[in-house]
């Protein structure tokens, strides 16, 4: 925890500049994918709820299409949605009773890229060297973060603050890659592969 602190720290800077986002926005994003990382762990140790991800139209969903139709479906709760946005940008978080009623979750009421719903069981075991990214910001917050990132791994008990730097050296992503994610990371290239918005 205290590297995360520590992270944290460092890569804050001048409320809503580009690519430094605050302390605040920063921790609240932090607690937010502690958040809807255990309700994804939650779906994941329920024999019910898997198979309801095997399933359209949960199969291949991902991002605010899975948390839209995974609340109408009892997957998730209907209080998830506050947790969907990353405090500091422009995502407004949806009324939960109207997603339950729907099925639908605006994409600008989810700040986060996730794995298909099929994938959640297959990617929250991989571990160590197979771990994978689970959950992150979305192209449309991305730049919020400039050079650190705050992501959760497959196998993290806790978000993981990444550096441009980090990425490059342990998975060679280049900096055009990281500027553009949904054109060259989500669901192209590890650890971000099996994600999509």
């Amino acid at each position: 925890m205290i590297s995360i602190v520590v992270a944290l720290l460092s890569s804050c800077s001048e409320a809503g500049a580009p690519g430094s986002a605050t302390w605040e926005s920063t921790s609240e994003t932090v607690r937010s994918l502690n958040e809807v990382k255990a309700a994804l762990d939650r779906v994941r140790i329920d024999k019910s709820k898997v198979n309801a991800l095997l399933k359209p139209p949960l199969r291949d969903s991902s991002g605010a299409a899975l948390f839209g139709h995974g609340i109408q479906s009892g997957l998730f709760d209907e209080d998830l949605c506050k947790w969907l946005v990353i405090p500091g940008g422009k995502d407004e978080a949806a009324d939960g009773a109207a997603v339950k009623s729907s099925g639908q979750l605006e994409a600008e009421s989810c700040s986060f890229c996730t794995v298909e719903g099929a994938k959640i069981p297959w990617a929250l075991m991989r571990k160590g060297e197979d771990r994978t990214v689970v959950l992150c910001p979305n192209s449309r917050n991305w730049p919020m973060f400039g050079d650190t990132m705050p992501i959760m791994f497959s196998d993290g008990e806790t978000p993981t603050i990444v550096s441009f730097q980090d990425m490059k050296r342990d998975y060679q992503i280049t900096e055009d890659e990281w500027k553009d994610p949904a054109g060259k990371l989500f669901g192209k290239k590890a650890p971000f592969d099996h994600i999509y918005e």
